[in-house]
C-alpha cells in the first residue's frame, strides 16, 4: 500500500521532473516510498519550476554532513590475534551474550543491516555468515557511491559489524550474535560524510530485502536542520514493515552549552521506540527506533553519552511528546557498553582495533541482542523486543530516566524473558544414524535434534522394517530427543524410523530415515580371547579380555593393570589392499588430562582420551600398505581416578588381504583359427604371472563339438613365480575332420581360485590357395622365449619374434615401452606371403641396452593390426 500511495502521489511529479532531466537540468533522480521523497540533483531553473507546484509538501537541501557522532578512539590499536585465543571481548561476556550461546541461541538465521561505512565482509570472524543475493554479489549496497561493493574504506562500519556478528575465528569473539548475517549497507563515504537520502535507501532496501534489524550508529544535529518529519516517516514505516531499528543516541552528551535539551540526542534517535514505558506518562506516536546510550565497564554512564529528552511539538504532522511544559520523551532507551570497545579491523582479514568510545559502540551490542531473542523467538515484534529489553535491564532505573534509558542491557535476561513462538514444532532434524547412512552400528540408539530453539515438548517414535515403520516401535513417547532400544538390531538390515514433534499448540510428521546397520565386526571378541587375529602385547602387562564391560555382546579388550609410569599396548600388523578406514569403540576411565588411552598407526598417535568417556566410535582413514595398529594405555605420575583403565571392542579393519597376489594374465583371449581339409597348424598361448607370489595352474580341453582330437597342446600344467611367463604350443589337426566349424574351450584352472576360459573356433573349408601356399591367416605368433634374459655374462638378450603373412604386404613392426614410446623400429618392408621371423637383442633405435621390464610387440599390414607383450628379465 505505501509503494502504490507513493507510486501514484509522485507520478505526475516524476513525469515534470524526467522531462527537465531530458533538458539536462536534472541529474541522478529518485523515487523513495519509504519517505515519500524524490531526491535529485537539480539546477536552479529546475526547482523553480517544479516549487509552482501544489501537490509538493517541502522542497529541501539535501545536505552532506558528517555523520560519525565524533567518536573516540583512546589508543587505536591494529591488532592480528591468534586465532587459537578464541578470546570474548569485555563488553560480550559483561552483557551476558556467552551465556546465551550456552542456551543455543547464536543469532542464527536473523538478518542485521548495518548501516555504516560499510564493512570488510572479507574479514575472518564474518566471511560465512554474510547476505547472500545473486542480485547483490557483495552481501549489500553502496548508496555512497552508488554501486554493488559496499566494502568498508573508512573503519567505522567494519567495528560496528564485529560487534554484532563477530564470530572470533580470527582470534576474538566480539560479536553479541555470532551467526546472525550481516547485510552491508554502506551510506558514508571514507571520510564519514554522507546525507540523509542515501539513508533512507538503505532503510528502504533493509524492507524490501527483508531485514530483521537495523543497526545504525549515525546522526544529524537538530541544528542542522534535519528532516525530522521525514525520519519519523521513516521510522514509521519500517516498523509497519516489522523492521526494528536500533539507533545511537550521539556523544554530544558533554556539550549541552552547544547542545542543549530538548536537542541533545541526534536524529534518527530522538524518533520513539515502537513500546512505551509506563514511566512515559506524557503519550505520543510510537515508530520503530530504540534509542541507545552509552556505558562503561562499571555500568557508570559515559559521559559523552547523550540526554534527553527530546520534543516533537513543533514537527508537522506530529506535534507530540511536549516539553516545559511536559515531560518530552525520554531519550535513551536503553545503555550497552561504549567505552574502550573492541571489535573487528578493516585493515585486514584478520585484524582488530580496540579501545573505541561512542554511542556508536553501544548501539551494534543492542542489535546483536535483538537477534539472539530473534533467534529464539522469531515471530517477536518490535513491540515485544522493546519492552523486553527495557524491562528486563540491568541496572534497572526507577523511574526511566534521561541518561540511562531504562538501565543496562542483559543478554541472558532478556532471552530468559523472551517465550518460544505460540506455533506447532517444526519437524525434527540432523538424525543419528544418519539419513540413508551404511553400515550403522547394531547396538546403536536413535537421536535426532529438535529445531528452532526447543519447540518440541515431546516426540513419538516410529521405527520398524516396514515403510512407514510400525513394526518394532509404534508411536512410543519420549520427552528426550533419543530413543534407547532394549537390544541390539540385527546385522545388515535395513530400518525404517519416523519421529514426530509436539507440543501444547500441534504436531507435526517428521520425514521417514532410513539407516542400514552392519555386518558382524571383523573383531569383537567374542571368541573369548584373541585368537581370532594374529595380535601381540606390549609393556608392564597384557591386555585381557573383560566379561563385565562391552559394546555389544558379552566380552571386551581391556587395558593391562599398571603402575604409574608404565604403559601396556595392544598390537596388530596388517597388510592393508586398499584405501579405506578403520573403526572401532573405545571406553576410557582414567585421571583428566593425565592418564590417557592413545590409538597410533605405524607409531604416529591419530588421536587421545582421557577422563571419563563412555563408549563411543571413532574412526580413521587408512592408506594401502603395511600398517601397524596400537592402542597404547600410558600411566605418568599422578593419582588413580575412575577404573583408571580403558576399553576397546567392536572393531572395523580396512580390507586386509596380500599387498601384492599373484594375477594371471592369459594371451591370447580367444582363438579364430581357418584350415583346409588335412592341414595341420601351430599357435601359441603365453600364461604370464604379472603381480607377486606364485601361481600353480593346470590346462585342460573342453571340446563343444562332437569330433575331438582336432587339437593339442604340448604342456598341462605348470608354476609361474612372480614376473614368469610360460608359452603354450596350441596345435591344430584337420585330417580327419569334415568342412565345418568346430568349437573348443581351453580350461585353464589355477590355485588362486581362478577359472580362465579361452575360446577356440576352427573353420575347416575345400582345399584352395591356403593349401598350396600352406598359409590360412595373418598372424603375430609372439616371441620366445619370453621373459627372455641374457644367455651368458656381459651378453645381451634376445628373443625371436614370429609371424605369419597370408599375402604379400608391407608389414611395420615396432617395440614400444609400457608407457607407450617407441623403443625400437624392427622392420618396416614389403614382405611375402608365408612364414617369417625378426630377432630382438634388447637395444634401442640408439643401440642402448634398454632395462628390464614389460614391452609390446606392435605389427601392422596394409589390412589389420597385432600387439603381443614380452617380458625382459635382467
Amino acid at each position: 500500500e505505501l509503494k502504490s500511495f507513493s507510486r501514484d502521489s509522485q507520478r505526475e511529479i516524476l513525469a515534470q521532473l524526467e522531462t527537465s532531466e531530458n533538458k539536462g537540468l536534472i541529474q541522478n533522480l529518485k523515487s523513495l516510498w519509504i519517505t515519500n521523497v524524490i531526491n535529485c540533483y537539480a539546477k536552479p531553473e529546475a526547482i523553480e519550476g517544479i516549487s509552482r507546484r501544489k501537490d509538493i509538501k517541502s522542497i529541501d537541501w539535501d545536505e552532506e554532513r558528517n555523520l560519525l557522532l565524533d567518536y573516540k578512539i583512546k589508543e587505536q590499536k591494529s591488532i592480528t590475534d591468534n586465532s587459537s585465543s578464541r578470546e570474548i571481548t569485555w563488553n560480550v561476556s559483561h552483557v551476558n551474550a556467552d551465556d546465551v550461546w550456552d542456551l543455543g541461541f547464536t543469532g542464527e538465521g536473523v538478518l542485521v543491516a548495518v548501516v555504516d561505512t560499510g564493512v570488510r565482509y572479507t574479514h575472518q570472524d564474518l566471511q560465512d555468515h554474510v547476505w547472500e543475493n545473486e542480485d547483490y554479489p557483495y552481501h549489500g549496497y553502496d548508496f555512497a557511491n552508488n554501486d554493488n561493493n559496499p566494502m568498508d574504506d573508512h573503519g567505522h562500519g567494519t567495528h560496528c559489524a564485529g560487534t554484532v556478528a563477530g564470530d572470533g575465528s580470527a582470534g576474538s569473539q566480539t560479536g553479541m550474535a555470532p551467526d546472525a548475517t550481516i547485510m552491508c549497507l554502506k551510506v558514508l563515504d571514507n571520510t564519514g560524510n554522507g546525507n540523509e537520502s542515501d539513508v533512507w535507501s538503505a532503510m528502504e532496501f533493509a524492507v524490501e530485502h527483508e531485514a530483521d534489524v537495523v543497526s545504525m550508529s549515525l546522526g544529524w544535529q537538530h541544528s542542522w536542520g534535519v528532516n525530522r518529519q521525514a525520519w519519523r516517516d521513516c521510522m514509521n514505516n519500517s516498523l509497519a514493515a516489522g523492521l526494528i531499528s536500533s539507533i545511537a543516541a550521539g556523544n554530544e552528551g558533554n556539550q549541552q552549552w552547544s547542545y542543549p535539551i530538548p536537542d541533545n540526542v541526534r536524529s534518527p534517535g530522538d524518533v520513539p521506540p515502537p513500546w512505551l514505558h509506563p514511566d512515559q506518562t506524557l503519550e505520543g506516536g510510537v515508530s520503530g527506533v530504540v534509542c541507545v546510550g552509552a556505558t562503561d565497564s562499571n555500568d557508570n554512564i559515559a559521559g559523552f553519552s547523550s540526554r534527553g529528552p527530546v520534543t516533537w511539538q513543533d514537527v508537522t504532522g506530529y506535534n507530540d511528546y511536549e516539553y516545559n511544559p511536559g515531560m518530552g520523551l525520554i531519550r535513551p532507551d536503553i545503555s550497552a557498553p561504549g567505552v574502550n570497545i573492541k571489535s573487528l579491523g578493516y585493515s585486514s582479514d584478520h585484524s582488530y582495533e580496540d579501545g573505541w568510545d561512542g554511542t556508536s559502540m553501544a548501539t551494534p551490542c543492542v542489535a546483536g541482542v535483538m537477534a539472539l531473542m530473534l533467534s529464539k523467538n522469531y515471530l517477536l515484534s518490535p513491540a515485544q523486543i522493546d519492552q523486553i529489553i527495557e524491562e528486563n535491564a540491568a541496572v534497572p532505573q526507577s523511574p526511566k530516566n534521561n541518561t540511562f534509558g531504562s538501565g543496562r542491557i542483559d543478554a541472558l535476561a532478556s532471552v530468559n524473558a523472551t517465550t518460544p513462538p505460540e506455533s506447532p514444532p517444526n519437524a525434527a532434524i540432523n538424525p543419528n544414524p544418519a539419513h540413508e547412512e551404511m553400515n550403522a552400528a547394531p547396538f546403536t540408539n536413535l537421536n535426532w535434534q529438535d529445531s528452532d530453539g526447543g519447540l518440541a515438548t515431546s516426540f513419538q517414535v516410529f521405527f520398524g522394517t516396514d515403510d512407514p515403520p510400525t513394526d518394532i516401535v509404534n508411536g512410543e513417547e519420549v520427552y528426550e530427543p533419543v530413543y534407547v532400544f532394549d537390544s541390539a538390531l540385527d546385522f545388515e538390515t535395513q530400518y525404517f524410523w519416523r519421529i514426530d514433534s509436539f507440543n501444547e499448540f500441534g504436531s507435526v510428521t517428521g520425514d521417514v530415515w532410513t539407516f542400514t546397520t552392519s555386518s558382524a565386526a571383523d573383531e569383537d571378541f567374542e571368541t573369548g580371547d584373541f585368537s581370532l587375529f594374529e595380535w601381540t602385547f606390549n609393556g608392564a602387562e597384557n591386555w585381557f579380555i573383560d566379561e563385565s564391560n562391552s559394546i555389544n555382546g558379552s566380552y571386551s579388550a581391556r587395558t593391562g593393570e599398571i603402575g604409574n609410569n608404565q604403559f601396556t599396548s595392544l598390537i596388530i600388523e596388517l597388510d592393508i589392499v586398499e584405501d579405506s578406514e578403520i573403526s572401532f569403540w573405545k571406553k576410557v576411565s582414567s585421571e583428566e588430562n593425565n592418564d590417557k588411552l592413545k590409538f597410533m598407526i605405524d607409531y604416529a598417535v591419530q588421536e587421545e582420551w582421557s577422563g571419563e568417556i563412555d563408549w563411543s566410535e571413532s574412526v580413521f582413514p587408512v592408506e594401502f600398505g603395511h600398517h601397524i595398529f596400537e592402542w597404547k594405555y600410558v600411566k605418568y605420575n599422578g593419582g588413580d581416578s575412575g577404573e583408571d583403565c580403558a576399553w576397546i571392542d567392536y572393531i572395523f579393519f580396512p580390507q586386509i588381504g596380500e599387498l601384492n597376489p599373484p594375477v594371471l594374465e592369459v594371451d591370447p583371449a580367444e582363438f579364430n583359427q581357418e584350415m583346409i581339409i588335412g592341414e595341420s597348424a601351430s599357435d601359441y598361448m603365453f600364461l604370464s604371472n604379472i603381480g607377486g607370489g606364485e601361481i600353480n595352474y593346470t590346462i585342460s580341453l573342453d571340446f563343444q563339438s562332437p569330433e575331438t582330437g582336432w587339437m593339442y597342446l604340448n604342456s598341462s600344467s605348470g608354476v609361474l613365480t612372480e614376473g614368469e611367463a610360460d608359452q603354450i604350443r596350441v596345435s591344430f589337426y584337420t585330417s580327419n575332420l569334415d568342412t565345418g566349424t568346430y568349437f573348443c574351450n581351453i580350461v585353464i584352472d589355477d590355485d588362486i581360485r581362478n577359472e580362465t576360459v579361452v575360446p577356440v573356433t576352427l573353420i575347416v573349408s575345400e582345399t584352395g590357395l591356403e593349401e598350396e601356399l600352406g598359409i590360412n591367416k595373418t598372424r603375430l605368433v609372439g616371441n620366445f622365449p619370453n621373459p627372455f634374459n641374457p644367455s651368458g655374462a656381459g651378453r645381451s638378450p634376445t628373443t625371436t619374434i614370429s609371424f605369419v603373412l597370408k599375402e604379400k604386404s608391407n608389414v611395420k613392426i615396432e617395440i614400444y615401452d609400457i608407457k607407450g614410446q617407441k623403443v625400437r623400429s624392427l622392420v618396416n618392408d614389403e614382405l611375402p606371403a608365408g612364414e617369417h621371423s625378426l630377432v630382438w637383442n634388447g637395444l634401442n633405435e640408439q643401440m642402448e641396452d634398454v632395462g628390464s621390464g614389460t614391452y609390446l610387440i606392435k605389427m601392422k599390414t596394409e589390412m589389420t593390426s597385432f600387439v603381443k607383450k614380452m617380458i625382459l628379465m635382467k
